[in-house]
C-alpha cells in the first residue's frame, strides 16, 4: 500500500522529534535486562543460520533419545550475539515452546563458588516472566500440580484462586501436595519440590525463591515454610545437586535452553581465575550429570564466546570440547551484517521511534539516506558499530554537519560514559533483590571501589588508601571477611577488615561476627560489618558478639544502603564492559572523577570513617547527604543525583551536612542575634538549591559571612535572582525601614538587575502598617522564620521536593507584604503530594510480602479503600500508574517494577518505605 503524500508529517515536526530524543543513544550494548525485557528490534535474517541451528537442537532433544545437547557459538564483539540470544528467549516466550536460562559469566567470581553462583543465576532466570504471564518458577509449580492432580489449571488461576483457597482450608496442604508429586518423581528432593510449590503463594514466594537460590532464611522463615537451611561448608556441593534436580523437573515440563555468555569479561581481582575454562568445565559437568527421563523434553546448552576463546577450549582435556559442542565439531560463527540487513535494521529502529511519536516520515530511513548506509556497509561493520554510527549522526539534522560520507560526530553534549552508566544502573535496579543477597557481587563492588580510589590517588578527608590485601589465614577465615584495606590516617597506618554479611541465618551471621572480633588473628586494627538487615534480638550469641565488636571502638556496622551499592555495581559493570560500550578506561576514570561517584559514595566513606560504636538506624532512608558535582561537556554544572550523592555547584560553599541548625532558624530569628540569623538564612537558601558564584561581599550567599554594613543580607543568582534582608527580633515590630532598606541597597548594588529580582524579607515580629504598605507597593514578600524553617525541613527530609521554579510562581503571585499564608499553601500542597506517594508505597507493602508483585488495578483499588479521604480524592488507574512508575525509577527506589507488554500488565513490588516526617 502506498502512503498518500498528504499523510506525511511536516519536516519541522520530524526534526523537532529527532532533536528531542535519540533512540540509538543506548542501543549499542545489549544487556541481560534487554534479553528479559521487551528487547530491541530484531532483523530475523541476521545470523539466521545460528538461530535455526538452535531451534533444530530444541526439536531434537524433545523428540529423540539424546536428551542433552550443546552448541558453541563464536562471535566477535558487536556482531549481534546478544541480539541472537534475545531472539531465542523471546521466541520461546512468545510460543511457549521452552524455558530459558541466561547465565552471564560476570556473575561467576571464583572457581570455588561457580556451582553455587550458577544456582543463583538459574533461580534468577526462573524468576523472570515466562510464556504464561507469570514467573517461570510458577509455571513449573503449576505444571507439577496439574500432572499430580490430573487437572489443567492455568498458572494465573492457580496463583490467584486455586492455591491460596486450598492453602487457607488446609494447613498441611504442602505436605500432601509434595507427597503426591513424589509418587511420580521419587528421585526428586522433597524440599526442592516443596519450595517450588511455595512460589505459588504471594506472601511466601520471595522466601521460597531465596531458599531455592541457595541463600539462608531466618530460622522463623525456614520453619514457616518447612525448609532446612544449608550448612555453608556444604553449599557448593549441595548447590550443584539442586541445579541438577531443578533442571530435571523443568525438562519434564518443557525443553530448557541454558545460555552461557560473557566468558571473557574478567574482573580486576579475578586475574588468576580462568573463567572460560571454568565455565567449560561447568558445561561438561552439567552435560555428564543430567539424568533425564525418557519422557523429558531435554536440555540445550549454548556457550557463546569470542573467536579466540574456542581454540583454547578445544585444547582442554577430559572430553570438555565434545561436551561444549556436542552437536557439531566446530563452533557456529556469527557473521557481520550485510548491506540489506543494515537497511532493515535501521528501518525497524526508526519505525518504532516514529510510531511512538505519531509521525510518518517521507522516507523510512530519514534522517539517514540509502547512500550513507551503503557506504557504511562497505566497511563490513558489526551491528554495534552500525548502531553507534546511527547514535552519533542521528541528531545532526539541521546543524549542517551530516554528510553522505558517514563521518561520525558527537550527538550529545553529555559525558560519553553517562548513557552506559544509566543503562547499567537500570540493569542493576532490575535485579537488585538478588544482588542484595549476593555476597560475592557486593564485596566485589566495594573492593573495586577502593581499587579505583587507589588508581585515582584520591584522599578522603584525612584518609589515604594505599592497597588492598586478601585475608590470611584463609582457612580460618572461610571467606567471611572479604578483604583488608590498608590506609594511612593522620600519618598512622590502619588495617580495616571488611565483611559483607547479608545472611539471614543466625548461625552464619554469628560465624562472620566471630571473625570480625579476631583482630590479631587476621592482622587488622579495625573491623567493618556491612549489612542491611537487622540482627534478631533473640539471637543472644550474635547480639553478644555484635556488642563486643562495637564496644571495642574498633568495629563499625555500616548499613548497606541500596542506592549507594547500586551506583557502585553499575559503574563497575561499565568498567568491566568498557569495550562493549565503546569506552576507554580513561573516559570511565574521568567520569568517576568528575561525578565523585566513588569518592563521595556513602559506603566507601562510612567504611573509612572512625568507628562510632553505634547500631545504625537501618530505616533512615534519607541519610546520607554527600555534596559534590557533575559537569557536562557543554560546560554547565547541573544538579545530579547518583546513588545517594547530591551534587551542587562548586561556586556555592559546601554547607555542613550536620543540619542541626535548621531547627534553630525560628529560635534565632526570634532573638536579638541578627548576625547568626543572617548566616542561617543564607544556609537555608543554599539548602533549597539557590546559588551565587560571585565573591562580592555586599551581594553574596556565602554561609560563612554576612553582608556587613551597607551590604545586602543575601543575594541569589541561580536558578533565578532573589534579593533580601533579614530581621531578627525578640519583641520589636518590623518597621517601614526594613523594606525601604532592601529597596535602597538592592538598587545600589544590583542596579538594573534589581527590577528582575524576587524580593524577600525574612523577619520575626509583627509588621507595622507602613511596612506592610511599602512591601505591597514594591512587590516584596515577607515571611516569618518559622515558615522558612518549615520549607527547608521539607527539602531536607524529602530531597528534591521543593521545586524552585514553582516556588518562584508562588512568590510572584499576590498578595505581597506578609506572605506566610501563600508560602504555607505551597508547602502543604507539596507535602500532600509526598504523603500520597508514601501511601502508595505503603499500599504495595500491605498487599503482600516483600518481593510479591501486583498490577496497577489491584494497587489502585487497595489505595482508594485505605487512604482516599475527603481531602485526598480517589485515584484512577492511569494517574496511579504514573506515580508507580515514578516511585520505581532507579533514582527513587521505593518500589520495583516488572515491565509488562503494556501498562496494565506492569507489576510492582515493595522495596523500602517512603518515610514522611512532620514539618
Amino acid at each position: 500500500m502506498t502512503t498518500n503524500i498528504s499523510t506525511f508529517s511536516p519536516i519541522e515536526k520530524l526534526n523537532a522529534a529527532i532533536q528531542s530524543q535519540n533512540p540509538f543513544a543506548r542501543a549499542a550494548v545489549v544487556r541481560a535486562s534487554d534479553i528479559w525485557g521487551k528487547g530491541f528490534p530484531d532483523v530475523p535474517s541476521l545470523n539466521a543460520h545460528a538461530s535455526d541451528a538452535i531451534f533444530k537442537a530444541i526439536q531434537q532433544v524433545s523428540s529423540s533419545q539424546g536428551k542433552v545437547t550443546s552448541l558453541a557459538i563464536t562471535a566477535e564483539k558487536g556482531v549481534g550475539k546478544t541480539h541472537l540470544i534475545g531472539r531465542i528467549r523471546h521466541h520461546l516466550q512468545a510460543d511457549g515452546s521452552g524455558l530459558f536460562i541466561y547465565a552471564g559469566a560476570t556473575r561467576f567470581t571464583h572457581p570455588s563458588l561457580i556451582k553455587y553462583q550458577f544456582l543463583q543465576i538459574l533461580s534468577d532466570s526462573l524468576n523472570q516472566i515466562g510464556s504464561e504471564g507469570v514467573k517461570q518458577w510458577q509455571e513449573l509449580a503449576t505444571a507439577m500440580l496439574n500432572a499430580a492432580t490430573k487437572t489443567q489449571v492455568s498458572p494465573k488461576e492457580m496463583i490467584e484462586k486455586k492455591f491460596p483457597f486450598a492453602l487457607a482450608k488446609n494447613q498441611n496442604l504442602l505436605d500432601h501436595l509434595t507427597a503426591s508429586i513424589l509418587k511420580t518423581k521419587s528421585n526428586s528432593d522433597p524440599y526442592i519440590i516443596r519450595a517450588i510449590l511455595w512460589t505459588l503463594s504471594d506472601s511466601n514466594a520471595s522466601y521460597a525463591i531465596k531458599w531455592l537460590s541457595g541463600n539462608d532464611l531466618s530460622e522463623a522463615e525456614a520453619a514457616k515454610l518447612g525448609l532446612p537451611n544449608i550448612d555453608k561448608e556444604q553449599r557448593e556441593a549441595n548447590a550443584f545437586e539442586s541445579v541438577l534436580q531443578i533442571l530435571a523437573l523443568l525438562s519434564d515440563y518443557k525443553p530448557v535452553v541454558i545460555c552461557f555468555d560473557e566468558l571473557e569479561i574478567i574482573n580486576p581481582d579475578e586475574s588468576s581465575f580462568p573463567k572460560p575454562q571454568a565455565v567449560a568445565e561447568l558445561v561438561k559437568n552439567l552435560f555428564d550429570s543430567l539424568n533425564l527421563s525418557s519422557t523429558s523434553h531435554g536440555v540445550v546448552i549454548l556457550t557463546v564466546m569470542m573467536p579466540d576463546t574456542w581454540p583454547r577450549i578445544k585444547q582442554l582435556s577430559g572430553g570438555i570440547p565434545d561436551r561444549v559442542s556436542s552437536e557439531t565439531p566446530n563452533a557456529i560463527e556469527l557473521r557481520h551484517i550485510d548491506s540489506d540487513s543494515i537497511t532493515k535494521l535501521v528501518t525497524i529502529w526508526l519505525k518504532g521511534f516514529y510510531r511512538a511519536k505519531n509521525l510518518v516520515p517521507h522516507h523510512p530511513l530519514y534522517p539517514f539516506t540509502e547512500n550513507q548506509l551503503g557506504e557504511l556497509a562497505k566497511e563490513r561493520p558489526p551491528v554495534r558499530k552500525v548502531l553507534q554510527w546511527c547514535a552519533a549522526n542521528f541528531q545532526n539534522i539541521g546543524r549542517g554537519s551530516s554528510s553522505d560520507s558517514g563521518t561520525t560526530q558527537s550527538a550529545t553534549s553529555s559525558h560519553p560514559v553517562q548513557a552506559a552508566y544509566s543503562k547499567e544502573l537500570a540493569n542493576v535496579d532490575a535485579s537488585i533483590n538478588s544482588l542484595m543477597e549476593d555476597k560475592a557481587a557486593l564485596a566485589d563492588a566495594l573492593r573495586w571501589g577502593f581499587q579505583i580510589i587507589i588508581k585515582l590517588g584520591e584522599t578522603i578527608e584525612d584518609v589515604k588508601v594505599h592497597k588492598l590485601e586478601e585475608i590470611e589465614p584463609r582457612r580460618e577465615n572461610s571467606g567471611y571477611i572479604d578483604f583488608k584495606i590498608l590506609v594511612k590516617q593522620n600519618g598512622r597506618a590502619v588495617k580495616i577488615g571488611v565483611a559483607v554479611l547479608q545472611q539471614s541465618s543466625t548461625q552464619s551471621l554469628l560465624a562472620g561476627l566471630k571473625r570480625l572480633v579476631k583482630f590479631r588473628t587476621f592482622g587488622i586494627n579495625r573491623s567493618c560489618l556491612v549489612r542491611a538487615k537487622e540482627i534478631n534480638q533473640g539471637a543472644t550469641q550474635a547480639q553478644e558478639c555484635l556488642n563486643k565488636l562495637l564496644s571495642s571502638k574498633r568495629g563499625e556496622w555500616v548499613p548497606l544502603k541500596v542506592n549507594a551499592i547500586k551506583s557502585l555495581l553499575a559503574i563497575r559493570f561499565v568498567y568491566l564492559s568498557q569495550e562493549d560500550h565503546g569506552l576507554t578506561e580513561n573516559q570511565i576514570l574521568e567520569f568517576i572523577s568528575q561525578t565523585k561517584l566513588v569518592i563521595n559514595n556513602y559506603l566507601i566513606r562510612k567504611i573509612l570513617s572512625e568507628p562510632t560504636g553505634e547500631i545504625p538506624n537501618l530505616d533512615d532512608k534519607d541519610e546520607p547527604l554527600i555534596i559534590g558535582e557533575i559537569t557536562n561537556l557543554n560546560g554547565k554544572n547541573e544538579p545530579s543525583v547518583i546513588g545517594e550523592s547530591v551534587k551542587i555547584d562548586k561556586s556555592a560553599k559546601q554547607v555542613n551536612t550536620d543540619l542541626y541548625w535548621i531547627n534553630k532558624i525560628a529560635e534565632v530569628g526570634n532573638s536579638s542575634d541578627g548576625h547568626t540569623f543572617e548566616k542561617f538564612v543564607r544556609k537555608a537558601l543554599i539548602e533549597l538549591g539557590f546559588k551565587n558564584s560571585n565573591s562580592r561581599s555586599e551581594a553574596s550567599l556565602d554561609p560563612d559571612a554576612t553582608g556587613g554594613a551597607g551590604g545586602l543580607d543575601f543575594y541569589c543568582e541561580e536558578p533565578y535572582l532573589v534579593v533580601g534582608e533579614c530581621k531578627a527580633t525578640k519583641s520589636e515590630k518590623v518597621p517601614d525601614g526594613t523594606p525601604a532598606q532592601l529597596i535602597k541597597l538592592g538598587n545600589k548594588h544590583l542596579q538594573e538587575k534589581y527590577a528582575h529580582c524576587i524580593k524577600l524579607i525574612v523577619a520575626a515580629g509583627e509588621l507595622t502598617t507602613p511596612a506592610q504598605q511599602t512591601a505591597v507597593g514594591n512587590k516584596i514578600n515577607i515571611v516569618r522564620p518559622e515558615t522558612l524553617q518549615k520549607l527547608v525541613k521539607m527539602q531536607v527530609n524529602h530531597r528534591g521536593s521543593v521545586d524552585l521554579l514553582k516556588l518562584k510562581q508562588c512568590l510572584e503571585e499576590e498578595p505581597f507584604g506578609l506572605a506566610d499564608n501563600k508560602v504555607n499553601r505551597y508547602i502543604d500542597k507539596v507535602y500532600q503530594h509526598i504523603l500520597m506517594r508514601s501511601h502508595i508505597v505503603e499500599t504495595v507493602k500491605q498487599l503482600g510480602e516483600v518481593g510479591s508483585e501486583h498490577p496497577t488495578i489491584a494497587i489502585r483499588a487497595h489505595y482508594n479503600v485505605m487512604f482516599a479521604k475527603e481531602q485526598t480524592p480517589k485515584l484512577d488507574d492511569l494517574p496511579i500508574h504514573e506515580l508507580l512508575i515514578e516511585l520505581s525509577s532507579p533514582l527513587a527506589g521505593y518500589l520495583g517494577r516488572k515491565k509488562g507488554s503494556d501498562w496494565q500488565s506492569d507489576r510492582f513490588y515493595y522495596l523500602r518505605d517512603l518515610t514522611t516526617r512532620p514539618l
